[in-house]
């Protein structure tokens, strides 16, 4: 590693103080000297080392409020720089994960602290979960109660194929909930109430593939049917010459 450069996400600030950086070894602990930026900085931070040093990764940290919105490193000789800037690599970029491995390309790594499965961002005042049922297929139901609409995150990983539909506890009314990306995890926007919301998955395009697949099956059946009438036809026509 020779050259980190930190910038802030678009329309925020990097940091108000100094900024420290400490290299990490492949099982995650310190290694080599901590980089100091030597004044403020609110957009760009530059690191330089005198001399290489192996690391698998490194923290940074400041007296004052953080907000990396991009990362590249750049390593010593001719090889590829790496760059942070995907949802993944700023998820993990926050103080809630820590490197903990690294075998050949591959890095594990470990939450500082666990979460429950779902909770509410809003906060217990108002309202709460109240129930948690998993299925073994996948599906999840979770209750809960609120004073007023609130964000419930779900500690599931995020794809496009995941489906929520909430189920008024005391009406009975059915409400589809848009699922959205909350870093790695699920979030949805839930109605002020009490609430069963359903969580399943179905794979994207599922429908489309399922029509072609049955219009292929029509047509092949059709093209075998017109080809048993075509042979039927000559033969009768044979009989009768």
């Amino acid at each position: 590693m020779h050259t980190i450069i930190l910038t802030s996400a678009l329309g925020k600030v990097l940091s108000n103080g100094p900024l420290h950086v400490e290299l990490l070894s492949r099982d995650g602990k310190p290694v080599g000297p901590v980089l100091t930026t030597t004044e403020a900085t609110t957009k760009k931070a530059v690191f330089y080392l005198s001399r290489p040093q192996l690391s698998a990764g490194f923290i940074v940290t400041s007296n004052s409020a953080l907000e990396v919105g991009h990362a590249v490193v750049i390593p010593y000789g001719s090889g590829p720089s790496y760059e942070l800037d995907t949802d993944l690599q700023l998820a993990i970029s926050s103080s809630s994960w820590r490197l903990s491995a690294t075998q050949d390309q591959f890095s594990v790594f470990k939450a500082t602290t666990l979460r429950p499965p779902a909770w509410l961002t809003s906060g217990a005042s108002d309202g709460a979960v109240t129930k948690i049922r998993s299925a073994p297929w996948g599906d999840t139901w979770i209750s809960v109660t609120l004073k007023k609409s609130s964000v419930l995150d779900r500690s599931e990983a995020y794809l496009p194929g995941w489906r929520a539909t909430a189920v008024n506890d005391s009406t009975g009314r059915v409400v589809n909930l848009t699922v959205h990306r909350a870093g790695l995890i699920e979030s949805v926007l839930v109605p002020k109430g009490a609430w069963t919301i359903h969580f399943h998955y179905r794979a994207p395009y599922i429908e489309l593939s399922a029509a072609t697949s049955a219009l292929s099956l029509v047509l092949f059946v059709g093209v075998v049917t017109g080809l048993a009438t075509q042979r039927r036809r000559k033969r009768n026509a044979k009989v009768h010459s």
